[in-house]
């Protein structure tokens, strides 16, 4: 993962230093993009997402595409943890099972990811096609709907096996992204542009989401 950072960084560094090229030719051109919208996996559960991109020329109509962004995400659930929990009050000590009820998880992500978008001709309005790979890098947190409490115990060790559980938790880790879409964008000068945009990208260790995102590109 450490490599693939340095290499996005690298790309994007040359592709800044491009703009010095004469047009017509491959990376004679840079543009910045700032978007925002929403994703999601089902309907109830929408997130936000705000995405920083930058891109370059191929060819008169190939761009290539690096990108930066934050986004949460939710997945329906519903399922208990049986847990236990330890107190104390005045000089009186144990333990007491505790039941958590999740009912979503929340992912919180940045994805790093290279892509390639296709522009078709056009005058005033652009659409384009984009597909585009990379690294997600989230944390997810289990959403607790209700706490139950159960019975009480002198020693951890009278705890039952069921109740053994650890309760709701976080994690921090890492997944492979894939997207692939497609956009417009309006012509609003000669150095700005309406970006309107939907993509399917799927995560293969979280889950998979539906984008819609609405930015301006410089």
């Amino acid at each position: 993962m450490r490599k693939l950072t340095l290499v996005l960084l690298l790309l994007l560094n040359s592709m800044i230093y491009s703009q010095e090229i004469p047009d017509g030719k491959m990376f004679s051109s840079f543009h910045m993009g700032i978007l925002g919208g929403i994703n999601f996996n089902t309907i109830p559960t929408v997130g936000s997402t705000f995405q920083f991109e930058g891109t370059t020329n191929l060819s008169s109509n190939l761009n290539l595409k690096i990108a930066i962004a934050y986004s949460n995400m939710f997945k329906e659930s519903d399922y208990l943890i049986k847990s236990y929990g330890h107190f104390k009050i005045d000089n009186v000590e144990g333990y007491q099972e505790k039941t958590y009820k999740i009912n979503r998880i929340q992912y919180s992500s940045i994805p790093i990811n290279l892509g390639l978008e296709y522009t078709f001709d056009g005058e005033k309005i652009l659409p384009y096609g984009l597909i585009e790979a990379g690294y997600n890098f989230f944390s997810s947190e289990e959403q607790i709907a209700s706490v139950g409490s159960g019975r009480y115990y002198n020693t951890e060790g009278e705890v039952p096996l069921e109740f053994r559980n650890k309760g709701p938790f976080t994690l921090d880790d890492s997944a492979f992204l894939f997207g692939i879409g497609a956009g417009v964008k309006y012509k609003i000068s000669s150095s700005l542009a309406l970006n309107i945009r939907y993509i399917y990208r799927y995560n293969d260790s979280i889950i998979n989401t539906n984008q819609f995102l609405v930015g301006i590109n410089f």
